[in-house]
């Protein structure tokens, strides 16, 4: 359980502020993948915890976030050994938009068993590919990182001032109100 939220949400807040820098930066080594790879994960947990823990507005949980879907066209299972070949498969023809709950992106990331950085020509970073475990040899998806940015501000910003519940007969809690 969370007691008190605000060390995570600010957490959420510096990954923001690093990710915006990260869209202009041209130099890149394999610590700064490997940083940014870290905060995509553990931003997204705390998301999916802040969610479960109660410390979020139900209106913000409900959101839905445009997300890019790229099928993947391999004539084999993507495997540990096949891993290296997925971008070579993606039916980047076929690629349509949809929209993706909070706990659908947050699974993505926290189950991923691919995550690719994907920077702009002039070497600044876009968006990132990502695939589940459940879904890497059917499809992945291009998250903009600028949808990423504001899924990490707005939950990091989110501070409920009302929560109430409404019970059943039995006084079972059935639903909570967080506003």
């Amino acid at each position: 359980m969370i007691s008190e939220s605000y060390v995570y949400k600010d957490e959420l807040l510096k990954f923001a502020d690093d990710l915006q820098k990260r869209r202009t930066q041209k130099r890149w080594t394999e610590r700064t993948g490997l940083l940014i790879e870290k905060e995509l994960f553990f931003g997204f947990f705390i998301i999916r915890k802040l969610c479960e823990a109660v410390k979020i507005s139900n209106s913000l949980k409900a959101k839905d976030f445009k997300v890019s879907v790229l099928p993947i066209a391999a004539p084999f299972d993507i495997n540990v050994t096949t891993e290296h070949k997925v971008l070579e498969n993606i039916d980047w023809e076929k690629q349509i938009y949809q929209k993706m709950s909070i706990i659908q992106i947050c699974n993505q990331f926290i189950h991923s068993f691919l995550m690719l950085l994907v920077s702009k020509e002039d070497g600044g970073l876009e968006s990132v590919l990502i695939s589940s475990d459940w879904f890497k040899s059917k499809k992945c998806f291009l998250i903009d990182l600028e949808i990423i940015i504001q899924i990490f501000q707005e939950f990091g910003n989110n501070y409920p001032y009302r929560i109430s519940w409404r019970r059943d007969r039995n006084c079972k809690i059935i639903e909570y109100i967080i506003e």
